[in-house]
């Protein structure tokens, strides 16, 4: 497997545009499969530097519906026409954010990206082909992200907090090693595993993600929950590459505690698993 990460909040050089989103790129079993799209045609301009043809993209997955994660898409169909991308029907619910300062923000999925034809809402479990499955609807309360607090969803004029049932995850199974992909693991990163656990009694060989661990100015301090966070993980058989909404202060500490079990995945990364 060969990963290239073409758009995160970070970068390694100057030369690629960094954004608070998410895009990967992922050759695997013989397919070319693109996790996410970035908050912005931006990522179309690293793939190009980074010599990614998204032409040749086979087809999309969309860990869920925040703006963050889906900004690219309209940018990348006028490219490829072929690619399938797959998002859960909830994901083009009406979310915001309640910021620090008093403001609310919208942060969902721009709505005329609903009728794009290669749009496709898959079920809770789905086998997009062999070797590469998604799967949604992860509950439990192990470790959950304190800035989900923030976050709503708006049902006819009511909010309610986000129950993230558009968030899902992906699986890539090569050469017997397994690989879990995660946009910001709203639903807990613990919880999306244990869920792994549970269907496949074993932790996936690698974990690949955000663990929305990031804190906004004027947020409480959350190092007891990644120290907690860091001993479940360290007690895990995965290799983990985070990014994005973790944050570098959590990346830190996680990486203190975790030393090479864990590192950072910043824009125009490309490394083989």
């Amino acid at each position: 497997m060969k990963l290239s990460v073409l758009i995160e909040n970070e970068s390694m050089s100057p030369e690629f545009h960094k954004e608070h989103g998410l895009s990967l790129y992922i050759e695997a079993l013989g397919k070319n499969i693109l996790f996410d799209f970035g908050a912005s045609p931006n990522f179309i301009e690293n793939a190009e530097k980074m010599k990614v043809p998204l032409k040749d993209v086979d087809f999309c997955v969309v860990s869920h519906g925040h703006y963050d994660h889906t900004g690219g898409i309209k940018a990348f169909t006028e490219l490829n026409k072929k690619a399938k991308i797959y998002i859960r029907h909830e994901g083009f619910s009406d979310f915001y954010a309640h910021e620090n300062d008093g403001r609310v923000v919208y942060i969902g999925v721009d709505k005329s990206f609903f009728d794009l034809p290669q749009i496709v809402f898959p079920p809770q479990r789905m086998e997009i082909m062999k070797g590469v499955e998604i799967f949604s609807g992860v509950k439990g309360s192990l470790m959950n992200p304190p800035g989900n607090s923030q976050l709503f969803i708006d049902k006819d004029g009511d909010q309610s907090l986000d129950d993230f049932a558009h968030e899902q995850s992906m699986i890539i199974t090569e050469n017997d090693k397994t690989y879990l992909f995660i946009g910001c693991a709203h639903s807990g990163i613990a919880n999306i595993m244990e869920q792994y656990y549970k269907e496949r009694k074993a932790y996936p060989d690698f974990v690949l993600g955000g663990f929305h661990l990031f804190r906004e100015e004027g947020d409480p301090d959350n190092s007891e929950l990644v120290i907690s966070l860091s001993d479940y993980l360290k007690d895990k058989p995965s290799k983990y590459y985070t990014c994005h909404c973790t944050g570098l202060p959590a990346y830190e500490l996680l990486k203190e505690r975790l030393k090479d079990q864990i590192d950072y995945q910043y824009t125009g990364l490309q490394i083989n698993l």
